[in-house]
């Protein structure tokens, strides 16, 4: 198997062992969208409308964006994008004290 940095799985698994950092993931447009729009709060259904997806191509969407994180749901692939450096902080969803 080969991801889009042009590294096999053999290849991440070694570095990995070695404890040599992996090479950053690269997002297609709406996965950067879909990441950002959890980030924020959003809702599954709120999301699906704003990238135009039926519950299939949204869940297919899900599944890739876990799988290039190394994750397997929503709120860790915040967490660890986050991390890496994917996302900004900008985009975590924060609530003012002062806006009340």
């Amino acid at each position: 198997m080969i991801f889009s940095n042009g590294k096999g799985l053999l290849t991440i698994l070694i570095m990995k062992v070695k404890n040599i950092p992996a090479p950053p993931v690269a997002f297609t447009p709406k996965e950067n969208t879909l990441l950002k729009s959890i980030a924020l709060g959003m809702g599954c259904e709120d999301i699906r409308k704003l990238l135009d997806l039926n519950d299939e191509a949204y869940a297919v969407l899900c599944e890739d964006l876990f799988m290039k994180l190394g994750v397997s749901n929503h709120y860790t692939a915040v967490n660890t994008a986050f991390k890496k450096k994917s996302i900004a902080q900008k985009y975590t969803f924060s609530e003012s004290k002062g806006d009340q």
